[in-house]
Formats: C-alpha cells, sequence, structure tokens
C-alpha cells in the first residue's frame, strides 16, 4: 500500500514539474533604446545613428549585430546593415563593449557560433535550420551601444525638410509579417515582446549648399571658374515645378527635368534653342561616359548661346555657363 502511496506521489510530482516547466518558460527579449540621430544631415547624405541594444528578458541571448533602417513610407525596411564588419571593408569586428547592470563593462568577444534557427514564409513553407553566424551573447540587462551611418536611398527623408527615419534591431529575429517572412529567427525560442525592436527618430535634412559656385571654384575637370563664370549643381531639392532656376547677373537660367525633343532643356530669361545636330546627340545619349573620349570631349565642348548666355551642356552633373559681356 506505501509503495503504491509513493509511486503516486512521485508521478505527481513529475507531473509538477513538467507543469512548472511549461510555465516559466524563457522569456528571451532584445530592445533596440535610445534612438539618437546624432547629425543633422545634408540632403542625400549619411545620417549618423546611435543606440542601444539590450538584453531586456530573463534569459542569455546570443545574436548577430544586424539592423534594418526603414521610414513611415518605407515600413518594410530599405536593406540590412550587419554591425559586425566595419562598413564596406568586410573587416570582422573582433570584440564589443558591453554594459552591465551594476554600471561596469566587459569585452564581449565576437564568435562564430551555430544557431538553430526557424523561418516561415509567406506561402506557407516552415522549415528550421542550423548554421554558422558571427554573433555576440548578452546575459540579462546587459547592452551594447552602437553606432551606424545609414542612406535613407529613395526616400522622402533624402530631401530637405523635417521627416522621421526609423531603425529596427533584426539580429535575433526579423519583426512578424515583414516582406516574405511571416516568420524569421536566428533562435529556437521567439521574443516575447516583438514590438520593442524598432524606434523612430526625427531629423532636419538642410539643402545642399551654395546651389550655384562662381569665380575660383575648382571644377572637377575644367579647373578654377574665372569672372562671370558659375556651375550650378544638379541638386535635387531645389527642383520646382519641372524645372531647377538660379538667377544671377540679372538671368535667371533654368535647368528643365524633361525634354520635348526639339529644345534644349535650359532656359535663359524663358528663351529656349532648338537641337542642333550635336544637342540631339547629346540628347540620345544614355549616359555621356559611356561614349568614346572623342564624342565626349565634343559634347563637353560645345557651347549653346541664349541671351547673352553661353552654356555648355554636357556639364555634367550640372551645368556650367558663362555670362558674357
Amino acid at each position: 500500500m506505501k509503495k503504491i502511496q509513493f509511486e503516486k506521489y512521485i508521478t505527481m510530482l513529475a507531473l509538477l514539474m513538467v507543469v512548472s516547466a511549461f510555465s516559466v518558460a524563457a522569456n528571451v527579449d532584445l530592445a533596440l533604446q535610445d534612438l539618437k540621430a546624432t547629425q543633422q544631415p545634408e540632403a542625400y547624405s549619411a545620417v549618423h545613428l546611435q543606440f542601444t541594444v539590450k538584453n531586456t528578458g530573463d534569459e542569455p541571448v546570443i545574436t548577430r549585430l544586424q539592423v534594418q533602417p526603414f521610414t513611415p513610407d518605407n515600413p518594410e525596411g530599405l536593406g540590412i546593415y550587419d554591425l559586425l564588419y566595419l562598413g564596406g571593408t568586410g573587416k570582422l569586428m573582433d570584440q564589443v563593449t558591453v554594459y552591465k547592470q551594476d554600471g561596469t563593462t566587459r569585452i564581449e568577444t565576437v564568435k562564430e557560433r551555430q544557431v538553430l534557427g526557424k523561418q516561415v514564409m509567406t506561402n506557407g513553407q516552415d522549415f528550421k535550420f542550423s548554421q554558422f553566424v558571427d554573433t555576440i551573447q548578452l546575459f540579462p540587462e546587459e547592452y551594447v551601444i552602437l553606432n551606424q551611418e545609414v542612406h535613407f536611398r529613395d526616400a522622402k527623408a533624402v530631401t530637405a525638410g523635417t521627416h522621421e527615419v526609423g531603425l529596427r534591431f533584426v539580429g535575433y529575429q526579423l519583426k512578424p509579417n515583414l516582406g516574405i517572412y511571416k516568420e524569421y529567427r536566428i533562435g529556437e525560442n521567439p521574443e516575447s515582446n516583438a514590438e520593442n525592436n524598432e524606434a523612430l527618430v526625427t531629423i532636419t535634412v538642410n539643402k545642399r549648399a551654395p546651389l550655384v559656385e562662381s569665380a575660383g571654384y575648382q571644377l572637377e575637370g575644367y579647373g578654377k571658374l574665372k569672372d562671370h563664370e558659375y556651375y550650378m549643381h544638379d541638386y535635387w531639392e531645389y527642383h520646382e515645378a519641372g524645372k531647377l532656376c538660379t538667377t544671377v547677373e540679372q538671368k535667371e537660367i533654368c535647368l528643365l527635368d524633361k525634354s520635348d525633343g526639339i529644345n534644349f532643356q535650359f532656359t535663359v530669361n524663358g528663351q529656349q534653342a532648338k537641337l542642333d545636330w550635336a544637342g540631339k546627340l547629346l540628347q540620345s545619349a544614355a549616359d555621356i561616359d559611356l561614349l568614346s573620349a572623342t564624342v565626349k570631349w565634343m559634347l563637353q565642348n560645345h557651347t549653346v548661346i541664349i541671351d547673352g548666355v553661353a552654356i555648355k551642356v554636357a556639364a555634367d552633373p550640372g551645368m556650367l555657363f558663362t555670362v558674357v559681356q
């Protein structure tokens, strides 16, 4: 009788242990925090971002250090940056400084580890995988401070004005239902909070300046500009109503966004010049740099005069002109 009661006790204890194991599931969670834009960029230049990645769960986490920039207009992201590699050099960062809860630090060595991951495609394909990746390990409440320059290309954020730009930490898992993935992570357990991996920050983008260069400016491939010579950069943030305009020496000079196939793509005080044979050749060339050296030289030295302004049509990527005296 006692033996039967003892066996029942062991069985109940085992069940309780199983229930406890399920009720105290691993709480895996990483968070992107304290996102700051530490430089106010000019249009089309890189935005310098500083941020922290913290283990806010109660389990040690092995993770890559990868981030994904995004904007409200492009929520699916604008590429992925691997922070363990120094920008563009392919050189692996050997170690990172880890900050601990008590205010001290430790050095974490980057290691290649085998991780067990899972990916679920939006088409329903579901499979687990194993691969070797370069990672670091963060214990609960530990964090790293990171920096990254990001080019927000093909986004409204590159134009002049005030914009929101964002950064998303994707080193451990992607945001659910993002792009072609319904789920993707490099760990066995999903994060307990999938909403704290991204943040937005407001930046003020300034127009590039100056728009027009004058005497003394060293123009690559041409030399120093002389008196009454000017070079207008083709800066898209200055384009309005389909054209880019400036006024110098009482002359309004405009570069038009489109050509009608009959006139040159620029005006002086509202006047245009008809395309001659050189202009037609220029208009039909998709990329002047692909032309032969002779033809390229000929086009770059071809001048059109409109209302007292001599313009070199092939002064790419801007416009070189002289106000004739």
